[in-house]
């Protein structure tokens, strides 16, 4: 699979597989920057969400360098295997979604807001600050947002080339 970006073609998993009729404008020799942005870490890798994310992180980290940046687990595990495969990791503390006083202003505030409600729920100023001084700090190539839930924090640089997991 090849992706346009910066008026060059970019990568598949297997950089020697061919095809037919694609020809690429250029080999792309620099490791691309990609800032992944996630609802949370993803391991222990026990869940659909958790596998999709974890397995995207593991194979792009093979051609890319990532920084990731997710919400602290809510439970207490070590991240080893994802500090193993993404070259920074960069923890924001989480917003708490619990309680009935904040569920009931999330529901009628979302409305209003034309948001959805997980966007809302998750909504981060904390995570937004992060990211504004990360990409302030450093040069990414790219901005992966992964969760709908942290879209709403990412910040739109002009000129960078940003893309939204399904």
């Amino acid at each position: 699979m090849f992706t346009l970006v910066g008026g060059m073609l970019v990568g598949g998993l297997n950089p020697r597989r061919t095809f037919p009729g694609l020809k690429p404008v250029r080999r792309v020799k620099d490791v691309m920057k990609v800032l992944f942005v996630a609802g949370g870490v993803p391991y222990p890798a026990d869940t659909g969400g958790r596998l999709r994310t974890y397995n995207l992180l593991k194979r792009l980290s093979k051609f890319h360098d990532i920084t990731l940046v997710a919400y602290e687990p809510l439970e207490r595990v070590p991240c080893g295997a994802v500090d193993e495969i993404c070259s920074r990791l960069v923890l924001a503390p989480r917003p708490d979604p619990s309680g009935r006083i904040r569920m009931c202003g999330d529901l009628v505030t979302a409305p209003i807001k034309r948001d959805p409600l997980i966007v809302t729920r998750y909504r981060s100023v904390v995570l937004t600050h992060a990211l504004a001084s990360l990409i302030a700090r450093d040069r990414f190539d790219l901005i992966h947002c992964d969760s709908v839930s942290v879209a709403d924090s990412v910040v739109e640089a002009a000129g960078m080339p940003h893309c939204m997991g399904t």
